[in-house]
């Protein structure tokens, strides 16, 4: 992550059910409530905000793994800030929050079999948590008092009115 987490709390009520089935392997599921509260989050690289809010509450919240999903019938989001930059070529920075570089230890995709080789090998292909498109359904969003600063970074060009 390219972000530091430095204050929030987590409150969640509901159900987590986890099974193991082949060929699809671990399957997670969650359905419930959950409320984040007091969150801040800072750029590790300069340490100003990027993120931060009193409350985001999450309702009727349903979350799956294998296959990914999120499905929440209210989001409320309060007293939310966030601070975005428009880099060149369009991308926004908090697209960008998430350190795609390898930790060190992991193995590299090379290194594990691939479906293909496994439905040679007469076992069908798993699928896998990031295959395919993300699920994400929110029925109702609401947001209280919130606020953002947006800059376009010097590279992008904008053409002077005249």
């Amino acid at each position: 992550m390219k972000v530091t987490v430095t204050d929030g709390s987590v409150s969640t009520s509901g159900q987590l059910v986890l099974s193991f089935k082949e060929p699809a392997g671990l399957q997670a599921k969650f359905t419930g409530e959950t409320t984040l509260g007091k969150f801040v989050a800072i750029e590790k690289a300069n340490a100003e905000d990027i993120l931060n809010c009193e409350s985001l509450a999450l309702h009727d919240l349903s979350v799956g793994y294998n296959p990914i999903f999120v499905h929440a019938k209210k989001v409320v989001l309060a007293d939310f800030f966030a601070h975005l930059i428009i880099q060149p070529g369009g991308r926004l920075n908090l697209q960008e929050i998430v350190d795609t570089s390898e930790p060190a230890g992991q193995a590299k995709s090379a290194d594990l079999p691939s479906p293909a080789s496994q439905a040679v090998k007469g076992n069908p292909p798993a699928q896998t948590a990031t295959s395919g498109a993300t699920d994400i359904q929110i029925e109702e969003l609401t947001s209280r008092v919130g606020a953002s600063s947006s800059w376009i970074a010097p590279s992008s060009r904008t053409t002077p009115r005249s």
